[in-house]
């Protein structure tokens, strides 16, 4: 046996880092490569017009996806009521209190929410006092500062707040007539959606088994397994997100309605609902009514300001890390490039959803890499052990 010197002991752990740092690289540029593909393909496609295409047949399959999203979101519940009675009279009970709860918010809140609406209309053309204040104070601080001009610069600010107060007075009428038709529209697709949930949660499992058996016998043993794992992962993290999101629009609500500011529970809600868009969605939802509280006093608006960043602490500091511990586990730069996409291609809704996609499309992945090893990390993993067991001997 030869004894190895410290030289060779530093080679084979120089080797083992030279390994371990290849295979992060080569994980890093397959990343790379992926979204450059995933791009030039989005291109593609959008030049060929298939967006367009897609995008209208998703639009006839909506109340089928609604429904299985319904029927998905409630089996769990269903599952766990039909141990003890029927799947039909389960269903019947969960249905039941899913539609009180629902037309409770439709009774109640909506009409509130007209009344507040026509509040917000009436305070928006005080909104261009506010920010042309806002403009000449900032203006009167920074430039005897800075010793430089800035009167061209404050009269691009006011033409682009004058051109905003005039578009949203011609264009307001006609797209809340928009918006009105888009619900009522939206509320039959839903119905419909509610009809299919219904069925499909009578027999759930079966419909399940009956997708599965569309996949050739060699794969579905793996989809199963996907399945699983999706179906666990993706249930949490839309039921923490959902309750959340509940949570911060009844804590702003109470705040707003303290503070007195006007339109409560719409802002609220809007607060709550853009909180599900990562990173940039409490600045969505709570600028404009900060601006609506500044244009009433600037007491309201330091208030709406301090409970906006409070709703923010108690979301990440406290409903986040119980309700959903690590969540999806995505990467903030994988987060953002998928919002800055999504939301390119799909809106808002499409912000929304992309997170649950990409987590789906990295739980897919991440099986098949533990299955087949791409980058032959296990390999690689063998090796270093295999070395350090003789550096040892």
């Amino acid at each position: 046996m030869f004894k190895k010197t410290k030289n060779d002991k530093l080679d084979i752990e120089q080797i083992n880092e030279s390994v371990g740092l290849l295979s992060r690289i080569l994980k890093i540029l397959f990343f790379v490569l992926i979204v450059i593909c995933v791009l030039m393909g989005t291109y593609i496609l959008k030049q060929w017009k298939v967006f367009s295409i897609i995008k209208s047949i998703l639009k006839i399959l909506t109340p089928f996806f609604i429904g299985f999203f319904i029927a998905w979101l409630f089996n769990p519940a269903v599952t766990k009521l039909s141990k003890k009675m029927k799947r039909g009279y389960a269903t019947l009970i969960i249905y039941t209190l899913f539609l009180i709860v629902l037309a409770l918010i439709i009774f109640y809140c909506i009409p509130t929410i007209i009344s507040q609406l026509n509040d917000f209309v009436k305070v928006i053309p005080s909104l261009k006092n506010i920010l042309s204040d806002i403009i000449d104070d900032s203006y009167d601080t920074i430039s005897p500062v800075i010793n430089f001009d800035l009167n061209t610069l404050r009269s691009q600010l006011y033409d682009l707040i004058m051109s905003f107060g005039q578009d949203v007075s011609v264009d307001l009428p006609s797209r809340l007539l928009s918006i009105i038709t888009s619900i009522i529209s939206g509320l039959g697709t839903f119905l419909i959606g509610l009809v299919i949930g219904a069925y499909m949660l009578l027999d759930f499992d079966g419909i399940s088994k009956h997708i599965l058996s569309l996949f050739p016998a060699k794969t579905r043993k793996h989809i199963s397994d996907l399945l699983a794992i999706a179906d666990q992962t993706l249930v949490n993290f839309i039921k923490g997100t959902i309750l959340i999101s509940i949570i911060l629009t009844i804590f702003t609500y109470i705040l707003f309605v303290l503070i007195g500011i006007k339109a409560p529970l719409l802002f609220a809600i809007f607060v709550g609902f853009t909180n599900i868009i990562p990173y940039i969605g409490p600045y969505i939802g709570g600028i404009p009514v900060v601006l609506v509280g500044f244009s009433q006093n600037f007491y309201s608006g330091f208030f709406v300001l301090l409970a906006v960043v409070a709703a923010q602490a108690l979301d990440g500091y406290i409903l986040r890390p119980i309700l959903l511990g690590k969540g999806l586990n995505l990467h903030p730069v994988t987060i953002i490039i998928s919002l800055l996409l999504f939301g390119h291609f799909f809106g808002i809704m499409g912000m929304i959803l992309s997170m649950p996609i990409v987590a789906t499309i990295k739980l897919i992945y991440g099986y098949y890499d533990e299955k087949y090893d791409f980058f032959n990390r296990k390999e690689n993993e063998k090796e270093i052990e295999k070395e350090k067991l003789k550096e040892e001997e």
